[in-house]
């Protein structure tokens, strides 16, 4: 099965998309994120406002980290986008995301 291209090879494109999909409360933590964020110090308020680009918060699109890997949430294999950032307090962590038709699945949380 050949992989399908990504939803964006530009990232101000990606962060639009997923700033929508937290705007429009389209996104859901799997349990795994929720647990790895708790075992690392870092709140979900802090995945959002990290993915969002609030005032404070530093990001950017990792591209050498996506991976195209089997379904979580969805039917498919999909792509899983890596965005790193850093909190006011300068702690750095990165986020899997991945989309489906309706839903962003945020993956995972890791300490960087």
């Amino acid at each position: 099965m050949a992989r399908p291209r990504k939803i964006t090879t530009k990232q101000s494109e990606l962060f639009s998309i997923i700033e929508n999909k937290i705007h429009t409360k389209s996104y859901v933590f799997a349990p795994h994120a929720t647990q790895r964020a708790l075992e690392r110090g870092t709140t979900e308020e802090e995945v959002i406002d990290m993915l969002q680009g609030r005032e404070g918060y530093k990001r950017h699109w990792n591209k050498e980290k996506d991976s195209f890997e089997p379904p979580y949430y969805s039917q498919a294999p999909q792509w899983r986008y890596c965005i790193e950032g850093e909190t006011p307090d300068e702690d750095k962590f990165r986020v899997i995301v991945s989309f489906d038709k309706e839903l962003m699945p945020i993956i995972t949380v890791i300490d960087i």
